[in-house]
């Protein structure tokens, strides 16, 4: 922030006029930079703007529509902000990333929407890379490979309120915070993905994933591979692939969610710990491939069975006249199996191999 003779701490403020791009100071107004090229006005003003302790760095973006050729950076304890769907940025160069915080903490970027409307490359709308504590929030993205990449083992991120349309992967939260800090959780949390191919993919540890909303995802809703994983709260609707819900990690919670429409499976979980607990699934499978609503499956890896589990209070149906395979199916090792409702299935409402195992009292809706 700048310090004027008054001690007044000002940010600075991006707009447009014509075909000129300015930055002037937040209160007093003065123009301290121009350009015909919007992206190197943004970067400018992040790169002089400064903030210290609690009082970030502030880069407003005025409404408008911003053609971006080049991408923007945002270092440490900034932030940066529009004014929501009035504030769009259009990605119209090949570029990687749209806006990426790199080796940077404390930074925000909210209400703003970034739009590719031409680039074919492996592309990001904001990406987070080496950085902790950042937060993305309130932003509207669509058109890309990724929607949000979280990467370079960044850690302790926020990413809230977002809504993240037609990208081929919505959330792609790629790994976490190294030795120490990938111990520290990631939250993604009450944001909207529609129409991507995997609409959260989770390949880090200590993530929760909570009260979003992932609907028309061709392949899975929510994927998980890693370890101590929380899915909670998340309505899912119509998915195209084999599970809504894929975990493939230890210490994998997933509870109170809503999934509907997937065809295929509801939840599939595998390796040891956890619990899957008070989900509604309905509406899983199709006439030509019934489905089975949880899934706890061991494999041929060293990784150990699946065991340990804790399958409870579930319901399963459904509601559209075509039977379930299995409500419940299992082969792992000492899980316990209580208290799920299942509707109309062709086979068994719970189908339990596993050594160990206790089934007790779910019962049939049918």
């Amino acid at each position: 922030m700048l310090t004027l003779f008054a001690n007044i701490e000002q940010g600075y403020v991006v707009f447009n006029q014509g075909n000129e791009f300015y930055v002037k100071t937040e209160v007093s107004g003065e123009i301290t930079f121009s350009s015909t090229d919007a992206a190197s006005s943004i970067q400018w003003a992040l790169d002089n703007v400064s903030g210290s302790g609690i009082n970030a760095g502030e880069v407003f973006i005025e409404p408008g529509k911003y053609y971006l050729y080049h991408g923007i950076i945002v270092g440490s304890n900034l932030w940066l902000h529009g004014s929501g769907p009035e504030t769009e940025l259009v990605i119209s160069g090949q570029i990687m990333e749209g806006i990426a915080i790199q080796d940077a903490s404390m930074s925000k970027i909210s209400d703003l929407t970034l739009v590719n409307i031409e680039n074919e490359l492996n592309s990001t709308g904001i990406l987070l890379e080496r950085s902790i504590s950042c937060k993305v929030i309130n932003t509207s993205i669509s058109g890309f490979k990724t929607g949000i990449r979280n990467a370079g083992e960044s850690a302790m991120t926020l990413i809230d309120g977002n809504r993240i349309i037609n990208n081929d992967r919505g959330i792609n939260i790629q790994n976490g915070g190294g030795v120490i800090a990938r111990w520290l959780p990631i939250v993604v949390a009450n944001n909207e993905v529609d129409g991507s191919d995997v609409g959260i993919s989770c390949g880090a540890l200590c993530v929760n994933i909570v009260d979003n909303k992932v609907i028309n995802s061709s392949h899975r809703a929510i994927q998980a591979t890693h370890n101590s994983i929380l899915i909670n709260g998340n309505y899912i609707d119509k998915v195209g692939g084999d599970f809504a819900i894929f975990g493939d990690g230890a210490e994998f919670n997933c509870t109170n969610n809503v999934i509907k429409n997937s065809k295929g499976g509801g939840i599939r979980t595998r390796k040891r710990w956890g619990t899957i607990s008070n989900n509604q699934i309905i509406n899983s499978g199709t006439k030509e491939n019934p489905a089975i609503g949880i899934l706890v499956v061991s494999d041929d890896s060293n990784e150990g069975p699946a065991e340990s589990k804790v399958i409870f209070n579930n319901t399963i149906y459904n509601d559209n006249g075509i039977p379930l395979q299995y409500g419940i199916k299992e082969d792992g090792f000492t899980n316990i199996i209580a208290e799920n409702k299942v509707g109309k299935v062709s086979e068994d409402i719970v189908s339990s191999i596993g050594k160990g195992t206790i089934s007790h009292n779910n019962s049939s809706t049918k």
